[in-house]
This record gives structure tokens, C-alpha cells and sequence, in this order.
């Protein structure tokens, strides 16, 4: 067995380590249960933190987490946590736990993995977070592809010495000495895969600066190897600038310095209905600017004069005098540093104005919905930032706009417990563009608990998305009368105990945690000793009486996570959660003397018989046990 061999060597190691199976953690060392703040194994086991962390890396298979620990000194330790196997035979693996020191380089990448990771990780480009040592922090899954790296392979070693030819290191760190002064660095060069194969890349790098101090670098490099050679081509052929030209979706039209039209493509053609002959050599403004733009004109040609690119929404006329709204791009060409001609390229806007206009006649309808609505509306922009409220939402949730207007309307109205959950429910609505109908819990700016009904739903329009609305209608009575109902359904009328209905309900709840985490259960099954005798001696009121009073002594001294249910007649069950036999029968002698200790109405002497079952695979099982333990314990107390 490798365990033993396993557990010597992490025991041995300063960094935190925790071994675990396929279905269970088995041994952490010492620095582990330090930073969880526990004392042994089983205890750590029971931390709701390490299951998360656990649950991340293996069944949502992240490879890394950035988080920070708190000791008992109000120390905070930051590490980033990985998952790597370490026996594929016994299908043991190990968390390790690597401490970051720099405190801006962590918050870095937190962020990093927390807001950028989807961007960072599906970037065609491969991409390097470096820190001031010029050594490999993190790299994407297209770092990784390009040069043939494993992340796990290349962490902490210099950047340089892996992808840099052996020719080229002192020139690669004078560059690193300008990035160390802020510079950004935009370039081309050779770099080497982990097959020494020659890569032309393109290169952006530059600083990670935090309070004017530098905390590292980006360098994204774009493999251009195919561009390279595209581009060698492309000198040698000059027609493809003129297919490029007129083969464009867009209008486009050379013109000399005073704006006379050298060339036209096929889709001005198109658009404007001029020919190339009709066009070639006259003023583009006589033939597509209508008398009430000509003001454009001045304000047009001094831009380009100043080598300054233009790009504006306009309207200019086609060859029969037709309106045709459109965003007009003028490009200087300039040769010699000098402003010689320029490119012009109108895109044809008509339907996207004509969806402006209609979405503003939509908006008047709207607004007065909007208003006037007697549930509360949030309207949201693509990040969940709030657009706009109605007066029903400044009232229930006593937020005015100008309060929460631009910011996240998670962070006014979620309760602190409920974070990741609406997290989730705006991720499903503005990315995966679901409908969401669900009942939640939101609070008020005054703390107060608000049940509510939440329908919230994408705004798209042409296939893009917008934002959300998200309604809130008050359930308050409702979630009340539903209380109601569930305590009459479930609860027993005399003694205010759980009834059958409800332990099956619970037991169900209590296997499964069985089944997924091996978390044992036991009950106890009593009843009330010569209860008839009671009842024949006082009378049922008084039966009744000690009833109650045997329920609320039970409720009292039992544990937050333990359940009391009335089976029938005198007879009770209590389920114990998270406990194994000995723990039941321990818990079982407590209720027995505070029964037997307690000062009953007419001073009746009470006393009551049990029996204890642990769960193992059946619950008619369970119950035949300790019933049958509850009879043998009734009859030794009257053989005695």
C-alpha cells in the first residue's frame, strides 16, 4: 500500500498538502489543518470550504483557485490550490496549497480568474502572466498548444530560457528592462516551441502596474508564422488590393486631396447607382451629399488634412436624389508624411435606423407599463448594472435611482447567503440568455426579508443582447398561507410534534446525505410507560397534558439538527443527524432522565422506554430494530 509511503513525504512538506481517493479525504498534514483551523482529520473533513475547493477541482475540473485563509493571528494567507494526481492504480490525488507573498499579484489573479478566466483561457492567442522575476505565473490553453507546454511543466521558471533563442537573450532582456519602466512593448519576433520549431509572433507586452508600481506583466503572443508567409505573397501580387476594393460589403471610393473620385468598388455602384465612368474624376460632394450636409464638407476635409481618421453617422442621396442613411469612414492616405488622397467607406444604416425609430415608439408604450406596473422592474444592462427602476421598486426595496443607477443590482438586494445562487440566475439570463422564473428572498435597504417572485428575462434584438428585465412580485401572503398549510400537513395537532407524514419526508432527506457522503443517522423509538394507567387513574386531559408536556420537554434537549415526531398514541421518535449508534444510545439515556427527572401535572410519575437503530440500507429495517429494542427494554423494566 503507497498511503503510508504518501502520507511520510507530505507530512514532511511546509507547503499545505491534503491526500484524498475517489470518494474520501484521508490524510492532510499538519500546515493543512493549520490554515482550516482545525485540530485533526475528522474535523476537517467536516469543512464545508475544503468540499467546495474539492467539488471545484474535480468534478468541475478548474486547475486552479486563488483564495485566502484567515489564522487564528488575524493572519492572511494567500495560495493558489491545485489538484494533481499522484496514482492512477489506487486513484489517489493530492491538493496542494502554493503561497502567493505578493499581495497585488494575488488580487491580480483573482481577478484574473474570477472575471477574465473565460476570456484568458479561450484567447486564440497565447498569453503569459510573468511576475517582476521575468518567471512564468500563469499561462492560457493557447500558450500551452502553441510552444507545447504544460502549465504544471512551466510555472516559476524564466520565461526567456524556455521560448527564447539562445541568440537573442541578451537583446529579449533589454526589452524586459523597458517593460520594468513601464513601456509597452508591440513587436515581431522568432521564439521557439518545446521542440525548438521556429514561431514568427507578433508580441504585446506590458506592465502590471498598481499604485505606479509594477506587479508583473502580460505578454500575448500571436502566432503570425501563416501571416508571414501570406504576406510575401501579397507583395508579389498586386491585384489583390483591387480585389480586397471591390469586393467589399461596403461602399468605398478613392479620392485625391481635393476629393475628386479616382476609383469606385462594385457596392457604391450598387448603393449609389452611379457608374464607375459617371463617378471617375468628378467631386464625390456633387455627386452624393445633399445641399442640407454641405456644411460636412470644411469640417470633412480638414479632419483628413490633419492625417486624423473620421467616422460619423450621416445621410447622403443616391443618383436619384433618394435619402440613404449612412456612417460615413474617411482614411487619409499618406505618403511621405504627407496627406495625398484618402479612402471613403459608407455603411448603409437604413435598417438600423429604421429599428432605432421603431424601438423608440416601442419605448413610449413601454415606459408607461413600466411605470405604472404594480410589481417592481429592475432594467438591466449586459454586465447587471441597473439601467432604470420603477416607482414600485423604490418603494419595496426603498432604493431611489439614484442610489443603484450604474451599479450591480446584486449587491443592494441579495441577501449575503444567497450570492453565488443569484450570481448564477444573471449569468443564465444575460450570457446564456434563459428565462428565469424562480422564488427567492431578496432584502430591502432597511435589512428587511422580502419573498418574491422573480421572472426575468434577456433583451435581444437582432441577435444581440442588450441586457434583462427582472420583476419582482411581493409573495409575502402567499409564502405564508403556505406556511400554514405545511405546519397543519405536518405537524401533530395535540403535541405540536412533527407527524408521519413529515418523518418520511425528513428520512428520505437523511438517506440520500447517507448515500452521497456516508453521513450516518440514527433514531430512537419510545413510548410512555403504563401510559393507560394514566389515563384510567387522571383522565384523558391529563393524558393529554403529560402528552404535550413530553413533546416540549423532548424539543427542548434535543440537538438544532435533530427531529421530534409523534408515531401514535404515547409513542414518539426522535431522529439523531449525523450520528452512529453509540452516539444515539448516548443522546437516548439524556431524554430518559429528563422525563424521568421532570415534575409532571398532579405530580404524575412519568417514565418512558427506548429503542436505537442506526440506518443501514433500509428504513423498515430501521424501524423493526429499535421497536423490537424498545419492547426488550419495556419488559426488563417489568421482569425487574
Amino acid at each position: 500500500m503507497k498511503v503510508e509511503f504518501y502520507k511520510s513525504i507530505i507530512d514532511a512538506i511546509q507547503n499545505p498538502i491534503i491526500i484524498l481517493n475517489e470518494t474520501e479525504i484521508f490524510h492532510a498534514n499538519t500546515k493543512a489543518l493549520f490554515i482550516f483551523g482545525e485540530t485533526d482529520l475528522i474535523e476537517l473533513k467536516k469543512s464545508h470550504r475544503l468540499s467546495h475547493i474539492v467539488h471545484e477541482l474535480k468534478n468541475l475540473k478548474r486547475k486552479n483557485i486563488y483564495q485566502t485563509f484567515i489564522t487564528n493571528h488575524d493572519k492572511r494567507l494567500k495560495y493558489e490550490i491545485s489538484l494533481e494526481n499522484i496514482s492512477t492504480d489506487e486513484d489517489i490525488s493530492f491538493i496542494q496549497f502554493n503561497p502567493i507573498y505578493d499581495d497585488h499579484l494575488f488580487n491580480e489573479l483573482v481577478l484574473l480568474e474570477e472575471h477574465n478566466k473565460k476570456m484568458f483561457n479561450n484567447s486564440p492567442d497565447g498569453i503569459c502572466l510573468i511576475n517582476n522575476e521575468n518567471r512564468i505565473v500563469r499561462i492560457n490553453n493557447a500558450f500551452e498548444k502553441l510552444f507545447n507546454y504544460k502549465q504544471a511543466d512551466i510555472i516559476g521558471k524564466d520565461i526567456d530560457e524556455l521560448i527564447v533563442p539562445k541568440e537573442k537573450i541578451n537583446e529579449v532582456k533589454d526589452l524586459f528592462r523597458k517593460l520594468n519602466n513601464s513601456e509597452i512593448i508591440d513587436m515581431e519576433d522568432i521564439r521557439l516551441t518545446k521542440n525548438n520549431n521556429e514561431l514568427n509572433v507578433r508580441i504585446v507586452s506590458y506592465p502590471i502596474e498598481v499604485e505606479s508600481e509594477i506587479r508583473g506583466h502580460y505578454i500575448v503572443y500571436k502566432n503570425i508564422t501563416k501571416e508571414k508567409k501570406s504576406q510575401e505573397l501579397i507583395e508579389r501580387k498586386d491585384e489583390f488590393l483591387d480585389q480586397l476594393f471591390n469586393r467589399s460589403l461596403f461602399p468605398m471610393a478613392i479620392l485625391d486631396r481635393n476629393e475628386i473620385i479616382l476609383d469606385i468598388n462594385e457596392m457604391f455602384e450598387k448603393i449609389f447607382k452611379y457608374t464607375a465612368q459617371e463617378s471617375i474624376g468628378k467631386s464625390i460632394n456633387d455627386l452624393i451629399v445633399p445641399d442640407n450636409k454641405k456644411e460636412e464638407i470644411d469640417y470633412f476635409k480638414q479632419t483628413i488634412y490633419n492625417s486624423k481618421r473620421l467616422m460619423t453617422k450621416t445621410v447622403r442621396t443616391d443618383k436619384y436624389g433618394e435619402p440613404i442613411a449612412v456612417e460615413a469612414v474617411g482614411n487619409p492616405v499618406i505618403v511621405n508624411n504627407k496627406v495625398i488622397g484618402m479612402f471613403a467607406m459608407y455603411k448603409d444604416i437604413r435598417e438600423e435606423v429604421s429599428i432605432i425609430n421603431e424601438l423608440e415608439k416601442q419605448h413610449a408604450y413601454f415606459k408607461q407599463l413600466f411605470d405604472k406596473s404594480p410589481d417592481a422592474i429592475a432594467l438591466l444592462n449586459q454586465t447587471n448594472e441597473i439601467i432604470n427602476i420603477n416607482k414600485k421598486f423604490e418603494e419595496f426595496f426603498e432604493y431611489s435611482l439614484e442610489e443603484v443607477k450604474g451599479k450591480d443590482i446584486d449587491l443592494f438586494i441579495i441577501p449575503k447567503t444567497s450570492q453565488k445562487k443569484a450570481n448564477d440566475l444573471s449569468d443564465s439570463v444575460i450570457n446564456s440568455r434563459c428565462t428565469v422564473n424562480v422564488d427567492a428572498v431578496r432584502v430591502s435597504k432597511s435589512g428587511v426579508s422580502k419573498p418574491v417572485e422573480i421572472l426575468a428575462y434577456p433583451i435581444i434584438l437582432n441577435n444581440n443582447n442588450f441586457g434583462a428585465y427582472a420583476v419582482y412580485r411581493d409573495i409575502s401572503d402567499r409564502k405564508e398561507k403556505e406556511e400554514r398549510i405545511s405546519k397543519l400537513v405536518y405537524t401533530d395537532n395535540l403535541t405540536k410534534a412533527y407527524n408521519r407524514r413529515k418523518f418520511y419526508h425528513v428520512i428520505d432527506q437523511e438517506i440520500s446525505r447517507f448515500e452521497r457522503y456516508n453521513t450516518p443517522f440514527s433514531i430512537v423509538i419510545f413510548d410512555l410507560d403504563d401510559f393507560k394507567k394514566i389515563n384510567d387513574e387522571y383522565g384523558h386531559l391529563a393524558g393529554d397534558c403529560v402528552l404535550k408536556s413530553v413533546s416540549n420537554i423532548i424539543n427542548k434537549n434535543i440537538r438544532n439538527n435533530d427531529w421530534l415526531f409523534r408515531w401514535g398514541g404515547d409513542e414518539f421518535i426522535v431522529l439523531f443527524s449525523n450520528a452512529e449508534l453509540s452516539i444515539g444510545e448516548e443522546l437516548s439515556k439524556k431524554l430518559q432522565d429528563y422525563i424521568s427527572n421532570y415534575t409532571f401535572i398532579k405530580d404524575i410519575n412519568v417514565t418512558i422506554s427506548c429503542g436505537v437503530a442506526t440506518y443501514i440500507d433500509s428504513v423498515d429495517e430501521l424501524l423493526y430494530l429499535a421497536d423490537q429494542r424498545m419492547y426488550k427494554n419495556k419488559q426488563r423494566k417489568k421482569d425487574h
